[in-house]
């Protein structure tokens, strides 16, 4: 008997076939995330760091993702209008 997906893991070949399916789904759905979503690997500097600490915080918008984009965001509005002409809430695009 092979595993189907909402059906009990029972046996030792179902949970392989789970196994295998399971991971099949996490690398999926990391693939479709990283073809939506600009990935920035960013060493910041002590003072950009000192920056971002103080920024920190435990509710949402708090993690360093978001303050990295509210320091993007800001600094575009004040340098060029026409850099932010795209809706801020769309995710971005690569």
């Amino acid at each position: 008997m092979t595993w189907v997906p909402g059906q009990p893991v029972v046996t030792a070949e179902d949970h392989a076939e789970w196994q295998h399916w399971r991971r099949f789904r996490i690398l999926e759905g990391q693939r479709d995330r990283r073809a939506k979503m600009r990935r920035i690997d960013y060493y910041a500097s002590p003072a950009a760091n000192t920056v971002i600490d103080s920024m920190r915080s435990k509710q949402v918008g708090g993690d360093a993702s978001s303050i990295l984009n509210r320091i993007v965001v800001d600094w575009a509005a004040r340098n060029s209008k026409s850099v932010l002409a795209d809706d801020e809430s769309s995710p971005p695009s690569a």
